[in-house]
């Protein structure tokens, strides 16, 4: 991205501070951003460390606290090992067991369709705090 000469523009590089202090640690997060934006849904946390009964639960792509409702953005580039997607699903299946709900996706799905996922997005955040709602804190990662 960097690389081409007009790429070092000061609003592109103000997007990219920007994204990094509101937590999003890939390019695809990015995109996840700019369609829920799109979308009209509210800012969720992007990348918070979440906690049950103060006890480390998970670090979800993104989370909207005032719904206890969190995001799963499954990449083959870091979920390709077997180990990095067992890793996935296990933090994906902490959650769950917790009682949030988790959209789960792809990049592909976001890039191509995103309208089920906003949709399914919608409806969790309209309706009342999900699962362990007052037990969840969070904080942001380092």
């Amino acid at each position: 991205m960097l690389a081409r000469p007009d790429a070092c523009t000061l609003p592109r590089l103000a997007g990219v501070v920007e994204e990094l202090t509101a937590g999003v640690r890939s390019v695809v997060e990015g995109e996840a951003r700019d369609a829920v934006r799109g979308a009209g849904l509210p800012e969720p946390l992007w990348n918070p460390v979440l906690f049950l009964d103060g006890r480390f639960l998970a670090v979800p792509d993104a989370y909207w606290p005032q719904a206890c409702v969190a995001l799963e953005i499954d990449s083959r580039a870091w979920h390709l090992r077997p180990a990095d997607h067992e890793r996935s699903l296990t933090r994906a299946n902490r959650l769950t067991a917790a009682g949030l709900p988790v959209v789960r996706t792809t990049p592909l799905q976001l890039r191509r369709d995103p309208a089920p996922v906003l949709h399914e997005l919608a409806a969790l955040l309209a309706a009342d705090p999900h699962g362990p709602h007052a037990r969840i804190s969070w904080r942001r990662a380092r």
